[in-house]
């Protein structure tokens, strides 16, 4: 729309002239500066209080549960996942557990639908679930049946980037392993309680995160360690204390 396009173009126009006014910038980036402006760099924190550890995980037996806790947007690429499924069931062996996608939350413009439909199309109704947006105690739930978790499975990311996904720290403080393709800028290279898998547009390996699933298992003290690590570099604390000591 025309007001949109005026407005970009006023922000073009103007934002090298940010640094006249502004002394700091945040930034979840690497960036070392921006217009200018020496930048504090940052990462996305939680509140601990609304991400409390699972205590009690309930028994799959043979099954495996993914699960991915967050809006459904296009660049999330959930569809990576589904499509790696259906290789997988296509050529699944008796000896192979069942794997479960369960999808919760909301969708952005019409991705939810898109993805329920790519599901239909692959025949795996059975397999991935979309539970919408939940919270509190059905959350709680929902968590305590969950082995691994998705953060996001973008698919063009460029060397040396980074993100900084609010999801990734909830599973973190739940004490979920998870799974994604783009590093963390909070989370060291090589954890063991993250798995990158490649980033770029092909269906994921099922049988890859089944390998790092047979590692988890070889550690059962990992999501201790997961909350550990949550409550010492996860938590806004630490990250403000950059922008104080910056001040």
């Amino acid at each position: 729309g025309f007001l949109t396009k005026f407005n970009f173009k006023q922000d073009l126009k103007n934002r090298n002239k940010l640094k006249n006014y502004v002394d700091l910038i945040s930034t979840f980036n690497n960036e070392k500066e921006i217009f200018g402006i020496p930048c504090i760099n940052i990462a996305n924190g939680i509140d601990l209080d609304g991400a409390p550890f699972v205590e009690e995980k309930t028994s799959n037996g043979n099954s495996i549960r993914i699960i991915s806790v967050s809006l459904m947007r296009p660049a999330h690429r959930f569809d990576r996942l589904i499509t790696g499924l259906k290789e997988y069931y296509d050529t699944k062996t008796p000896e192979e557990p069942e794997v479960f996608f369960d999808v919760v939350g909301p969708g952005v413009g019409d991705e939810k639908e898109r993805l329920e439909k790519i599901t239909e199309e692959c025949g795996l109704e059975k397999y991935v679930l979309f539970y919408g947006t939940k919270s509190g105690a059905e959350l709680d739930e929902l968590y305590k049946t969950s082995d691994l978790a998705i953060s996001t499975l973008k698919g063009d990311c460029i060397e040396g980037e980074t993100s900084s996904v609010l999801k990734a720290r909830e599973y973190c403080a739940r004490g979920i392993p998870f799974v994604g393709s783009v590093p963390d800028n909070a989370i060291p290279e090589g954890s063991s309680f993250f798995k990158l898998v490649k980033s770029c547009d092909e269906p994921v390996d099922i049988r890859e995160i089944l390998e790092y699933y047979a590692f988890v298992k070889q550690h059962p003290d990992l999501p201790i360690k997961m909350r550990e690590f949550a409550e010492d570099h996860l938590t806004w604390e630490p990250q403000l204390k950059k922008v104080i000591d910056a001040i």
